[in-house]
């Protein structure tokens, strides 16, 4: 669990090296985006360092994603089919790893708005 942490940046995206990206500053989470949360991050080391109890205001520590697919964050990368180069949505990655969407929508019921949403949003 991410719950115990002193800190936490979770976007809910597919790409594990956000900040290797050239626009690694975009990524957010909830409005606050990777490069604000690492402000917060080492100024409250600077502040801890100077035994400072004042929490700091506008700096959120667990920023974690909380949509029920991956790539849901509007901010993640653009998945890329490595044998063409191509940017993919989320569902074209699945259904090429042979995922039976079919079955999918028929397991979210009535949240077949997720798979729509996925679609609308490049996921």
């Amino acid at each position: 669990s991410l719950r115990d942490v002193t800190a936490v940046f979770a976007p809910s995206c597919l790409s594990h090296t956000l900040i290797t990206k050239s626009n690694w500053m975009d990524f957010q989470i909830k409005g606050t985006s990777v490069s604000r949360a690492l402000q917060c991050w080492d100024k409250s080391l600077q502040e801890a360092n100077k035994n400072s109890k004042t929490p700091l205001k506008g700096c959120p520590f667990h920023l974690i994603d909380n949509c029920q697919w991956p790539q849901c964050n509007p901010t993640c990368p653009a998945l890329v089919d490595k044998a063409t180069n191509q940017k993919i949505s989320l569902l074209q990655l699945l259904v090429g790893l042979g995922l039976d969407l079919q079955k999918i929508s028929q397991d979210l019921k009535g949240e077949a708005s997720h798979l729509t949403g996925m679609v609308s949003n490049g996921g």
